[in-house]
């Protein structure tokens, strides 16, 4: 059985959660308003999704680059945690894709 890590945000946070609970993936969820998500073991989890609002336009990510030490910071720490999106992709990154 799969491991998910949803983090919250305003928008898709339920679409992605419904989904994955219809394919029965175990999902853990966390807030990146609250600091639990700095000391929380990662290693049995097998992809992490943070899906974020679009302020402006997909041309400017900026709620990604609010995050995007963060998403860093937990990829440093798991090097192989799958995520998405990618925190090397972020400059890249079109939200209507």
């Amino acid at each position: 059985m799969l491991n998910a890590m949803l983090f919250k945000s305003e928008e898709r946070f339920l679409s992605f959660k419904k989904v994955l609970e219809e394919y029965r993936v175990n999902c853990t969820i966390l807030d990146f308003a609250s600091h639990e998500w700095i000391d929380h073991d990662y290693s049995n989890i097998d992809f992490l999704i943070y899906y974020p609002s679009f302020e402006y336009s997909s041309n400017y990510p900026l709620p990604l680059y609010r995050v995007h030490d963060n998403l860093t910071h937990i990829k440093s720490m798991y090097p192989n945690l799958k995520m998405y999106p990618d925190p090397q992709l972020v400059q890249y990154y079109d939200g209507e894709l």
